[in-house]
């Protein structure tokens, strides 16, 4: 299948609020999340086989992880936790 996430009308003070956390999978197909240019994010991202797209680059093949940006988890960001078992991520802005 495919799941398209678009949170391109979120406020970039939307990673001040509460929930600050998306946790997302898919388990056969396409994962593809639609960014605004400023919001401050904090993005893990994998898949079991297949590849994961994120604005600095991408991985790919079995087991494929990404991080962005790399580090650790800071203060004031939107988390996005994205998995797909088999086919592929891509987080755009």
């Amino acid at each position: 299948g495919e799941l398209r996430l678009d949170l391109r009308l979120l406020p970039p003070s939307a990673a001040d609020r509460a929930a600050r956390e998306v946790d997302v999978s898919v388990g056969i197909g396409e994962l593809r999340v639609v960014l605004p240019p400023e919001l401050p994010v904090q993005i893990q991202a994998s898949a079991g086989i297949g590849e994961v797209q994120l604005p600095d680059g991408s991985e790919g093949g079995f087991g494929a992880e990404a991080q962005f940006p790399d580090g650790r988890p800071t203060g004031d960001r939107l988390h996005l936790e994205l998995s797909v078992g088999i086919g592929q991520v891509t987080v755009q802005r």
